[in-house]
């Protein structure tokens, strides 16, 4: 009589690693789709004329998250997945290279926070997602 010894571990640890790449994945989508939805809607800073225009634009006041003119903030919000051996991170922003003036302010501007004021909105929606809660 033989015995033999078949390691299911491998399989296991990949379907392991997928299931983690999958909820990242998700959770990731949500902050852009939220994130979004936060650069949208209406604010109540300064009304001016877009220049060359008859147009009228009302800016984001302090505190509030950026208003949007043209689209380019919001329509650039983007995650990638960062993956090393079983480490797996998800990163949402954008390349634009005004957004961290926005996110952060400047000397003669407060910040219009839109990144960090979502995840602290999202953050038990985004653990849940991460939890397998969907």
């Amino acid at each position: 009589m033989a015995v033999k010894y078949v390691s299911h571990l491998p399989a296991c640890v990949a379907l392991f690693e997928a299931e983690i790449d999958r909820r990242v994945s998700l959770a990731c989508q949500h902050m852009v789709n939220a994130t979004k939805q936060t650069l949208t809607g209406q604010r109540t800073g300064r009304i001016y004329r877009v220049a060359g225009t008859k147009q009228k634009y009302t800016a984001s006041h302090a505190g509030e998250p950026p208003a949007v003119r043209t689209g380019r903030l919001r329509n650039s919000i983007r995650f990638i997945m960062l993956s090393k051996g079983s480490h797996v991170e998800g990163a949402v922003g954008t390349d634009v290279e005004y957004a961290p003036y926005l996110e952060f302010g400047t000397s003669k501007m407060a910040p219009r926070r839109f990144l960090g004021v979502t995840f602290e909105q999202e953050r038990i929606r985004i653990f849940s997602i991460l939890r397998g809660g969907g």
